[in-house]
């Protein structure tokens, strides 16, 4: 019912905007081969009765292999056997880049059963503050976990578009950091495992080193 004289409502609410931005072709780890591309450019909106009016946040990119469908962070076309040429940081920023690469990391981890218990909040600000170095608030982390859920990168395809240009001392703590996050609840599940795996195999890291970071953790 409307009151004689009440004003008008607003329907004030969001929405996000995506587009194609980028289409090109690369080596899809997934597909071992060439394939085309396309690169999704997502933007949050505010809206009034349904129509978009103001950006509220920086717009999000993910690649999309078109062969297998699978959703990579744009860096994969940074790989050296993709076509384009290495975009790296500079060696002041080297170690940032890779410190915020590893935080990413941990958030997909984390988020990879669809769900974030209160005790995972608490360790991924733990590891992000004693760790990376990287303050965080529950709202930052929050930031994190959302652009992950939306970009539906899963935690080994994420690791594939960025590692291709970590040291070895780097996959070492890359190893370290996510078994941390592994094990923060009911022990390390096998697709935890495959994924530390996979790192220790792309860093060449010997069985005995593997090892011994890891036990350096627990005892």
């Amino acid at each position: 019912m409307v009151f004689p004289g009440a004003p008008p409502m607003i329907v004030v609410g969001t929405m996000n905007l995506t587009r194609t931005a980028e289409k090109g072709d690369f080596v899809c780890p997934e597909c071992r081969t060439w394939q085309n591309y396309r690169i999704r450019s997502r933007r949050p909106y505010l809206t009034i009765y349904f129509l978009p009016v103001v950006p509220v946040g920086g717009a999000q990119r993910v690649l999309q292999c078109l062969q297998c469908s699978q959703f990579w962070d744009e860096r994969v076309l940074q790989r050296p056997d993709s076509h384009a040429a290495p975009n790296l940081p500079s060696e002041g920023e080297e170690e940032s880049v890779f410190r915020e690469q590893l935080m990413q990391a941990a958030v997909h981890l984390a988020i990879a059963e669809g769900e974030i218990s209160e005790q995972m909040i608490a360790s991924l600000l733990q590891i992000a503050s004693e760790r990376l170095g990287i303050l965080l608030d529950r709202e930052s982390l929050g930031e994190y976990c959302s652009i992950a859920f939306q970009n539906k990168i899963g935690i080994r395809n994420y690791l594939l578009s960025v590692d291709h240009t970590w040291s070895e001392s780097q996959f070492r703590m890359a190893i370290q950091t996510l078994f941390l996050v592994a094990s923060v609840e009911a022990g390390v599940s096998a697709t935890e495992q495959e994924v530390l795996q996979s790192l220790k195999e792309r860093g060449v890291i010997s069985d005995e080193q593997f090892q011994q970071d890891i036990e350096s953790l627990v005892n």
